[in-house]
């Protein structure tokens, strides 16, 4: 696995999986040989998320495709926050994709579901089976709402994009902000290889750390810049409102203290995901509320 995952998938390896006798190592995937190193006889997929989630490092995807290409272990990419729009993850040698159709695919709040892709013909089969073995399926109007939000997919994409780039230029310019985490941005550790990788923009979610650390200073904040309802607080993303999500209680409230900060998910760390609205207002809103820090 690479390092940073999703909150939930790290519960879903370290305390459900892991009773069930299957075992992940978090390892750094910034170069094949570290990639390599890692690998053990009982290897049986090198799992990737990209960018990653909350702190949108890019993996180089040569990388894993080389390791795999080598070693014959399938390479598996969550893509949440790269869709088809913007990186094709069969292109760069992922045999199987998983993607989150909550976010950019639906678009609006208003669907929970997920897909699985594979070139795989024998992976196929075992899904379809547990599908009709465990029904893990969605509703026929899920499934419509899903079709019709992927009509818009790009647009979307590139608008959401444009905001969350204005957004982390100006938080990044900001006194009261420690240091702004977005593929687009060229201080980004990783924004030569989202450069690489993606086209038509780098995507909605911005994450930024505050210089601030004091929860109760914070929580503040939360509630400050939601006065105007022009910034909504919660978990989601990918969607026409402006969402501020917490991860240190929310996307990553499960992962141990320790883990999450070694990941530099600090007290003081937002995710936010820009929506559709004008970017000049959402940049009034965090003037108001970052002056009460």
């Amino acid at each position: 696995m690479s390092r940073e995952v999703y909150g939930g998938t790290y519960r879903l390896l370290t305390q459900i999986f892991s009773k069930l006798g299957i075992a992940a190592d978090f390892v750094d995937f910034t170069s094949a040989e570290n990639i390599r190193n890692h690998i053990r006889p009982e290897t049986k997929m090198l799992f990737v998320e990209t960018p990653t989630n909350p702190s949108l490092e890019c993996i180089d995807l040569n990388h894993v495709r080389k390791v795999s290409e080598e070693t014959g272990i399938p390479f598996v990419a969550d893509m949440t926050f790269s869709p088809p729009c913007t990186t094709r993850a069969f292109d760069w040698g992922a045999e199987t994709v998983v993607y989150s159709l909550s976010k950019y695919f639906a678009g609006h709040n208003d669907v929970i579901g997920g897909a699985i892709v594979t070139k795989s013909k024998q992976l196929d089969e075992k899904l379809r089976f547990l599908q009709r073995a465990i029904g893990a399926i969605l509703s026929p109007d899920e499934c419509y709402r899903v079709i019709q939000g992927m009509k818009t997919l790009e647009l979307r994409w590139k608008k959401s994009s444009d905001n969350a780039l204005v957004l982390a230029r100006y938080l990044s310019k900001n006194e009261k902000v420690k240091r702004v985490l977005y593929p687009g941005l060229v201080t980004h550790p990783t924004h030569a290889i989202a450069k690489r990788q993606m086209k038509n923009g780098f995507g909605a979610v911005v994450s930024f750390e505050l210089h601030c650390q004091d929860r109760k200073k914070i929580k503040r904040f939360v509630d400050e810049i939601q006065k105007n309802d022009l910034v909504l607080y919660g978990e989601s993303l990918a969607s026409p409102e402006t969402i501020l999500a917490y991860p240190p209680l929310m996307s990553h409230g499960s992962v141990p203290k320790d883990v999450r900060e070694k990941l530099g998910i600090t007290d003081g760390f937002f995710r936010l995901s820009l929506g559709f609205e004008d970017s000049e207002d959402i940049i009034g809103e965090f003037e108001r509320a970052l002056e009460i820090l």
